[in-house]
């Protein structure tokens, strides 16, 4: 028997920058994402894409399930989930046009060659043909910050109940914040509804979120030149999250 955990994430849960690199094997399997699967017995099939927003993570996720249902499907084989989501002011615009960054990855399967166009604060896009979708969905982000925490919050509903419907082991944590006090007047009744046991620090995510919890405390790559962390912030991510896990008996 083979136990397998599919995870999903952005850049820190593919522990970009690590080596210096934006993305390698040898990052991936520092990374607390793998780290943590291999704590509790489980092949990493790390999902994670470097600018990944919430709708891809999920639409990864899920996909991954959907297109390899003769792995997923024999009995002999295990699996669980692990889903470490990204900051919520990040969306997605289906454009046209196949999406226009780097497609080289070590992702062990991916979406990338899709009609999106990724959205990021302050990243004005890969092309210039990019550039009237970005531009159009950062004004919206910035003046919009309500709608992209209920939206990163039914997303996480969404993967929630598939995964209970699916009787697949999982847990979540976050690379960035997904809700804040200040929005809580339309935020409360999804957050009521997610499964903290399954979701570390879910209630304090802000602090608790893995570039905030390590921000301004020296942890970052020497190699880095986006602000990423070096081996040391995932190993004792990894220790944080394997603890949780224990503890909370998932």
């Amino acid at each position: 028997m083979a136990s397998y955990m599919v995870i999903g994430g952005c850049s820190h849960t593919a522990g970009a920058e690590i080596d210096g690199t934006m993305d390698s094997e040898y990052n991936r399997s520092k990374s607390f994402a793998n780290r943590f699967a291999e704590k509790l017995g489980y092949i990493p099939i790390n999902l994670a894409i470097p600018g990944a927003t919430n709708t891809h993570i999920a639409r990864t996720v899920t996909s991954y399930f959907d297109e390899h249902k003769d792995l997923v499907n024999n009995k002999a084989n295990d699996f669980a989930v692990m889903v470490n989501w990204t900051e919520c002011c990040r969306l997605e615009a289906p454009v046209p046009f196949e999406f226009d960054g780097d497609t080289n990855t070590s992702a062990s399967w991916a979406l990338i060659r899709e009609k999106y166009v990724r959205v990021n604060p302050g990243y004005r896009g890969h092309s210039v043909r990019e550039r009237p979708f970005t531009d159009l969905m950062q004004r919206f982000m910035v003046e919009n910050e309500t709608f992209c925490q209920i939206y990163s919050l039914n997303l996480v509903l969404q993967l929630q109940w598939f995964c209970k419907a699916n009787n697949y082991r999982y847990f979540m944590s976050s690379a960035g914040y997904l809700h804040t006090p200040e929005y809580k007047e339309w935020t409360s009744r999804l957050i009521r509804q997610v499964d903290t046991k399954h979701f570390y620090e879910f209630r304090d995510n802000y602090n608790y979120a893995f570039y905030e919890k390590f921000k301004d405390k020296g942890m970052d790559s020497p190699l880095a030149q986006y602000g990423h962390y070096g081996e040391e912030a995932h190993r004792l991510h990894a220790e944080d999250l394997y603890n949780y896990f224990k503890k909370a008996n998932v």
